[in-house]
């Protein structure tokens, strides 16, 4: 069965295509039986349980390749610790030496299968043509674009000062002056900002820079009345 892709616009082979990366799940599975639960904030839904993350077909043969090499190294550098420095600092974790144009270019493929997923779970983002077709040709060429393009944010959750790494919230969305796209993966929430103005320089100097350099900030759910609200459901 073929089919016309979303990425590289040609028809291929179906591939069964991870929207979150694979090894992000690696974090919550229970060891044995090997899955996770899936926990709805409406009591009136069973318990759930899961085998994998969420797929759909999405990609190529090739394209899967290609937002491989960047889950690879995002694994290595973020699962393994290779080759990266970590320094503590006031308001959060300072991360050196990781690059660039991987880590970015991850950052963007999640926001776009994110954007183009039929999923339930992702049906709060959704960047429009002109967005999908920036971040498309993007992805195709492996341009990373500028930190100011796209720019995500990355912080730690606590609560109660403990850092849970085993838990998922489906992305929503925030708006007001800006445009941000949030969702917690692994413990550790992803802003994204999209819009054809300037983002706010606090959200460019928590994203990636040029420098290598990725400040990853700590916030404390019971602080934030929604995150609050969906743990205690």
């Amino acid at each position: 069965m073929t089919e016309i892709f979303k990425l590289c616009q040609k028809p291929a082979e179906l591939q069964n295509s991870h929207i979150i990366p694979e090894f992000f799940y690696k974090l919550i599975y229970d060891s044995n039986p090997r899955r996770f639960r899936v926990i709805s904030a409406d009591p009136s839904v069973p318990l759930e349980y899961e085998q994998k993350g969420l797929r759909e077909p999405l990609l190529c043969k090739s394209c899967e390749g290609k937002f491989g090499k960047w889950e690879d190294y995002a694994k290595r550098t973020f699962v393994d610790g290779e080759n990266i420095q970590i320094v503590q600092t006031k308001g959060g974790i300072l991360i050196q030496n990781i690059n660039y144009k991987k880590f970015k270019l991850l950052q963007l493929s999640l926001l776009w299968r994110m954007s183009v997923s039929k999923n339930e779970f992702f049906k709060t983002v959704s960047l429009g043509q002109k967005h999908e077709e920036k971040l498309r040709q993007a992805l195709l060429s492996e341009d990373p674009l500028r930190p100011e393009d796209y720019p995500c944010a990355l912080e730690l959750l606590t609560l109660g000062g403990k850092f849970y790494q085993d838990w998922f919230l489906e992305p929503y969305f925030m708006r007001g002056q800006f445009r941000v796209y949030r969702i917690v993966i692994s413990g550790i929430r992803d802003s994204f900002f999209v819009g054809g103005c300037a983002p706010p320089d606090i959200l460019v100097s928590c994203a990636i820079n040029q420098k290598d350099e990725l400040l990853v900030g700590l916030s404390e759910v019971r602080d934030e009345p929604f995150l609050h609200k969906a743990v205690l459901k």
